[in-house]
């Protein structure tokens, strides 16, 4: 059902920043293209897996209607500045906003069975933060200037 939509919509990203990666050095026009398509695909990664994880750490039901609608607001309004003026800073707050659901879920009891679905979340969350750092320090291209395109 719709697990399998989010998940789904969270491997878009590895795809588009690879894609990008590839491709990047393959003109002006293509270069800004593919990096916007890979913006775009982290706020949907980042939107989904918000979706995901309230849906697992708040079990009240109307508190996740909340949740759901709040985060579409957030997500889409910085995920369309973000991708539009291609400023991958619009999605920090959007990164924030993702973690409300962990942070309310370790602050409350939780059985020691809840801790594996948490260590992935924040597994998630250092390898979103190892990734942004690799793309605002513009890794690996600082290294290889236009050599690092494979296509």
């Amino acid at each position: 059902g719709i697990h399998a939509v989010l998940w789904s919509a969270c491997a878009l990203m590895p795809l588009a920043s690879a894609t990008a990666h590839a491709m990047h050095a393959s003109g002006p026009a293509m270069s800004k293209v593919v990096w916007r398509c890979d913006m775009a695909s982290v706020a949907v990664l980042l939107y989904s897996r918000s979706l995901l994880e309230g849906g697992v750490l708040l079990c009240d039901s109307r508190l996740l209607a909340v949740w759901v609608a709040a985060a579409t607001a957030v997500f889409f309004a910085a995920g369309s500045m973000a991708v539009v003026f291609d400023q991958p800073d619009w999605l920090a707050p959007t990164f924030v906003f993702l973690h409300i659901p962990l942070v309310k879920f370790l602050l409350t009891d939780y059985d020691d069975g809840a801790a594996v679905g948490v260590s992935l979340a924040c597994l998630g969350s250092l390898s979103g933060l190892v990734g942004f750092a690799l793309r605002a320090l513009h890794i690996p291209e600082r290294w290889r200037r236009h050599r690092t395109a494979i296509f």
